[in-house]
């Protein structure tokens, strides 16, 4: 069962507000929304170790949203597809409802004729939500006529407009709160949704939700298996198959809506998954790391973790990206604006290195030599200067702020599991 914190009410212009009429004083002597801005300058870390109070003062709207990482996994005993959320101010896996829809969907994973393949539930982040795009039902067909969009704000599941051709390994991506959707196979092969592009822009009025078609791909070779478009600079880029094997890639440009070549030093190094960092300034090595300079980390991999606040516990806490995230929240506030950097990072999935794409040379740059934990690296997500990788069903964090450069490895939230896709996201508002 899903409750808010502090009963609800409606506003006149629609948003739920928090009353907090009978909630005892959270500061001696002050109202309330006064309290609840001074401790709002403190770290939610601190906070959670003082009282219950202001305990849950930390997960109502009213407090500064911090990050956390949010899984899809599944069973290894079976089909059961499951959602969780690591909080990291209690260092905790705390399961999310299930999407409840009439008729109950089913997700397959696994498939007894595809021993060594998995079959992938394709999901991304947009507008605050949490969104399962395209998946394999248990009949082999499109399991989602509709995108499944989970609200960290109320915990409930709901459902996107209805999309005009159900699919499955299809190309995904996210620009400017708008959902792209390319090429794909439904219930049978057909060219045309092969080809096939539609976008949905989640920024409008729910009522005013729908697909709708931009330029086609010239052909249906991005409908052989799942892979995930990358928003780089206004544009998409994205490969038609996964790891070493040979690959077309194209862009889309979205402000000239038409598809174009990939440049080559880009499509020739794309052999692993591909994310882009924004909003934080990454520490730019002038020679990779050396492997050896990460043994201390990894010797503390299978060790308790030490709670911090950030995205997700570190082995030595340190100051942390929440911090000046908060602080950059505050600045817009007052009308400051912080350009954003975007870099576009790769996790070789064969020798576990991590590179970095340097447009103006159209090359690949290491970051980090080749790892071990890094190695079948399969999906991964970026946020608060991490880059957390799924790899063989468990999370691996790699920390590119920090000096040296950190790693360590983060179980899946329950043994019997493992991770298909991890999301950095904005904290529950809610206690689920």
């Amino acid at each position: 069962m899903i409750s808010l914190m502090n009963q609800s009410t409606q506003s006149n212009d629609g948003q739920t507000t928090v009353d907090h009429t009978n909630d005892p004083p959270l500061l001696p002597n002050l109202p309330n929304h006064l309290a609840q801005i001074i401790l709002s300058t403190i770290q939610p870390t601190l906070l959670y170790a003082v009282c219950r109070q202001w305990r849950r003062l930390i997960y109502t709207p009213q407090f500064p949203s911090f990050l956390s990482l949010y899984a899809v996994v599944a069973s290894t005993a079976g089909n059961d597809v499951s959602f969780f959320t690591f909080d990291p101010i209690s260092g905790k896996w705390t399961p999310l409802p299930s999407p409840e829809m009439d008729p109950p969907i089913h997700f397959l994973h696994h498939h007894p004729s595809f021993i060594s393949r998995n079959l992938t539930i394709q999901s991304l982040i947009v507008c605050g939500f949490l969104v399962l795009i395209a998946a394999t039902g248990h009949d082999f067909f499109p399991a989602l006529s509709h995108p499944l969009v989970f609200d960290p704000l109320t915990g409930e599941w709901f459902r996107g407009p209805l999309m005009t051709n159900p699919r499955r390994w299809c190309a995904v991506a996210c620009v400017n709160d708008t959902v792209y959707v390319a090429s794909g196979v439904g219930a049978q092969y057909r060219g045309d949704v092969a080809r096939l592009v539609e976008k949905w822009d989640v920024k409008k009025r729910r009522d005013e939700w729908r697909w709708e078609e931009v330029v086609g791909l010239k052909d249906g070779q991005f409908s052989r298996e799942s892979v995930e478009g990358v928003a780089y600079k206004g544009k998409i880029c994205m490969v038609n198959v996964k790891g070493n094997a040979g690959k077309e890639g194209v862009v889309y440009d979205i402000m000239e809506n038409r598809w174009e070549k990939m440049a080559n030093g880009m499509v020739s190094g794309w052999d692993g998954p591909v994310c882009v960092a924004r909003s934080f300034k990454p520490v730019p090595p002038s020679d990779p790391v050396p492997l050896a300079d990460l043994t201390a980390n990894m010797e503390e991999v299978n060790q308790n973790i030490s709670i911090t606040n950030d995205i997700i516990a570190r082995p030595e806490p340190e100051t942390s990206f929440i911090d000046s995230h908060l602080l950059s929240a505050s600045a817009s506030m007052h009308g400051e604006e912080e350009e954003e950097e975007e870099v576009m990072y790769l996790v070789n999935e064969t020798t576990g290195g991590v590179r970095k794409y340097d447009d103006e040379n159209d090359c690949w740059k290491d970051v980090i030599e080749g790892s071990e934990l890094l190695k079948g690296a399969e999906q991964m997500a970026i946020g608060g200067g991490k880059i957390c990788v799924v790899s063989h069903g468990r999370i691996i964090v790699v920390d590119v702020v920090a000096k040296p450069v950190k790693m360590w490895v983060v179980d899946p939230p329950r043994p019997e599991c493992e991770v298909i896709s991890v999301h950095i996201l904005g904290r529950p508002c809610i206690r689920l």
